[in-house]
């Protein structure tokens, strides 16, 4: 079995691993269940009123965020489908260089 090569390119610069250390960060702390986003609430003080009144606003924002999230996937794959269509070669960019492939199987 072959393995794929990984374009070295603007995705791997030391800011996209620190993107990634703070997004798995982000999703340790965040509650996953509804006992778990009480017991966050009310150590921040916040009650079932006060939150209540949030809610409004909370809706619209996580509708926004999910769509956003999927837009990027969709331009991303988009992206990722031009660029193989084209044998891995953009018309403005030089092809980027690649790792992990040896050349043998």
């Amino acid at each position: 079995m072959r393995a794929e090569a990984v374009p070295i390119g603007r995705y791997s610069s030391p800011m996209a691993g620190m993107i990634a250390v703070i997004s798995a960060v982000i999703a340790a702390l965040v509650p996953k269940c509804p006992f778990c986003l009480a017991a966050y609430l009310s150590v921040f003080g916040v009650s079932v009123g006060a939150a209540s009144t949030a809610l409004p606003w909370l809706r619209p924002i996580a509708i926004a965020l999910g769509a956003a999230a999927l837009a990027l996937i969709v331009l991303r794959r988009r992206a990722r489908a031009t660029w193989h269509q084209k044998g891995g070669q953009s018309s403005t960019q030089p092809m980027p260089r690649t790792c992990g492939s040896t050349g043998r199987d």
